[in-house]
């Protein structure tokens, strides 16, 4: 589709962003993905803000310096089963929800 397009023309603008840092070492954000990934330029670029039809099709609020506005943006674009949906609401600390999301995310294959 579309979005699926547009997001992998992307891939090589991404991979020439600087490779993400966290206390001195290179990270892929957790993903697993390696620092050749895509993920590991994460502290370079934010997906929601990029200027795109179908990114302006998802009518996202998002606060990306809160991690609940975050992860109820996500909860609301994955695929996720109501039981799934109902574990984030219950969960009071921001991050454990944005944990609980990467596990989910992890198992769809991202």
């Amino acid at each position: 589709n579309s979005r699926s397009e547009f997001l992998l023309s992307k891939e090589k603008e991404v991979k020439r962003l600087p490779i993400t840092v966290k206390d001195g070492k290179a990270t892929d954000g957790y993903t697993g993905l390696g620092t050749n990934s895509i993920t590991s330029r994460f502290g370079h670029y934010h997906l929601f803000k990029w200027n795109h039809p179908e990114i302006k099709k998802l009518n996202l609020d998002l606060d990306l310096n809160s991690a609940i506005s975050v992860s109820y943006i996500l909860a609301s674009v994955l695929p996720l089963r109501p039981v799934e949906k109902q574990t984030i609401l219950e969960f009071e600390d921001p991050r454990d929800k944005l944990d609980y999301l990467k596990e989910i995310i992890k198992k769809l294959g991202g």
